[in-house]
């Protein structure tokens, strides 16, 4: 990060300033997002500690509760401490819901600053190429991807949400280094020492879930599909005629259901009937319930 900043500063003392204009503000917001994930999982371990303790005490003495009739009372106070456990879990993912897009917008705010004085001084007279503000560009999105190891450095295990479609397949994205980004991505994920998770909520298209599901476990809800490609891509390439993508759909096993069977996800999460958005609720506990299964089998708890 020490080498970037030299070399901006090297290239233009003022555009370097441009970019780091934002960096107070990030600063400060990963310090209050360090303070409140912090305690959002000193009791989320507080809760599961609460509810292993209530279930293993409950199953040793099932006897006694049963010869005193008190099953509707301890199913009571179940219940009453995992939504406990639930609340917690899901307050972690509400923070988390909030800094990391706020991460992200401050790297495209970085780049709408840096095209526009770019294009202000242009008009003034100071000649700034198109190469310098594309360098410029592409070293500040090296400047805000360490960003993204907070979760490893504070010991957060990682969730990620992806609903996506394919990586765009134009000459512009890989211009502004779409392949980069994407396997910088997977480099990030492969490199953390905490557990990554990742659910699959709708649809998980090529490169741009890739590298977002590069996890120790990869979930997926009962009606999504994942696939290296689009099925009209696949019967483009195959057939070269996009009109067989129902049956490019079959060949690929893109569904939860045939995925597991293959091994390629480890647990399909199973949602109302309907679908997910028909109960919100349910299936928010059925993803955080796996989820946490999950963090505590890798003995984060």
């Amino acid at each position: 990060m020490t080498v970037i900043l030299l070399v901006m500063i090297i290239i233009s003392f003022r555009l370097t300033i441009v970019v780091l204009i934002i960096f107070p503000f990030l600063i400060y917001a990963t310090r209050l997002f360090q303070k409140a994930m912090k305690k959002a999982f000193e009791l989320v371990r507080r809760e599961v500690a609460n509810l292993n303790s209530f279930v293993q005490e409950r199953i040793s003495g099932i006897k006694i509760v049963q010869i005193f009739n008190r099953e509707k009372i301890e199913e009571d106070k179940f219940n009453e401490i995992n939504i406990k456990h639930r609340d917690a879990w899901l307050r972690t993912v509400w923070i988390n819901s909030i800094f990391f897009p706020i991460a992200e917008i401050s790297g495209s705010i970085c780049i709408g600053l840096l095209v526009w004085y770019g294009g202000i001084a242009n008009l003034n007279g100071i000649n700034i190429s198109i190469g310098t503000l594309f360098l410029f560009i592409t070293m500040s999105g090296l400047l805000f991807r360490p960003l993204r190891q907070i979760a490893d450095k504070f010991n957060i295990p990682v969730i990620s949400f992806i609903d996506t479609p394919g990586a765009y397949p134009g000459i512009g994205a890989e211009q502004r280094g779409q392949a980069e980004a994407i396997a910088s991505s997977i480099e990030c994920c492969m490199s953390l020492k905490v557990p990554i998770i990742s659910i699959i909520i709708g649809e998980g298209g090529s490169g741009g879930a890739i590298a977002l599901a590069s996890a120790n476990k990869v979930l997926m809800l009962e009606n999504s599909i994942y696939s290296v490609i689009s099925p009209e891509g696949c019967a483009s390439i195959l057939w070269r005629d996009p009109s067989k993508s129902l049956e490019a759909a079959k060949a690929m096993k893109l569904t939860a259901t045939e995925l597991l069977k293959l091994g390629v996800i480890d647990q399909v999460i199973e949602e109302p009937l309907g679908g997910a958005h028909r109960n919100r609720n349910e299936i928010t506990e059925a993803a955080d319930c796996d989820a946490a299964g999950f963090t505590i089998a890798f003995g984060w708890n």
